[in-house]
């Protein structure tokens, strides 16, 4: 599904920062770092990782993240619209924060997921990299000397995980707490 939508979604996603000034702006109610957060976690989750390594491009989880994050801007935008235009109606408020309380955590599944099947293509890449420019982008890619072999332990990709995991509980955390507090102005 990814390979017919790449382009189309690397765009839109790109001009999904407009939301981040939308907010810094006054536009839109709620703070802009959680905006800019997901902004910047979507945007390095497309180009970064999914663009990368396309046997990601037609695996189930990407798929369900697609699908997961389109549903929760099918929601959102059209409640922006209408809160933007002085008529939100209850139903649409509803939807807009009650959705995101499946959306999200299925997300961020499908992210953890994702990332972890790339950690192979990427450890690879970087081993490649090595052997063709050897110690001076090792000091670049690799600041504090972790030593990676062929073989990723499970030690490494459970430690990966956990953070990965921990960075996108805590955006969530910061996201659930921006909806209460606009949840309070209605």
């Amino acid at each position: 599904m990814f390979e017919y939508l790449q382009i189309a979604t690397a765009v839109l996603q790109g001009a999904a920062v407009m939301e981040t000034i939308h907010a810094i702006l006054g536009i839109v109610p709620g703070p802009a770092m959680p905006n800019f957060l997901q902004w910047a976690g979507r945007t390095n989750m497309i180009l970064s990782v999914i663009r990368n390594v396309p046997p990601l491009q037609t695996s189930i989880p990407v798929a369900i993240l697609l699908f997961a994050w389109t549903l929760s801007e099918v929601i959102r935008y059209p409640w922006y619209i209408s809160h933007v235009l002085k008529f939100s109606p209850y139903w649409l408020t509803w939807l807009r924060y009650t959705a995101f309380i499946p959306l999200y955590p299925i997300g961020i599944t499908c992210e953890v997921m994702t990332m972890y099947r790339a950690l192979p293509v990427f450890q690879k890449l970087y081993l490649k990299y090595m052997e063709m420019f050897g110690s001076p982008l090792n000091k670049v890619l690799n600041p504090f000397n972790i030593e990676l072999t062929d073989d990723i332990t499970y030690n490494t990709i459970m430690k990966v995980r956990k953070g990965a995991f921990s960075i996108s509980v805590h955006t969530i955390h910061v996201i659930l707490t921006t909806v209460e507090n606009a949840c309070r102005r209605f």
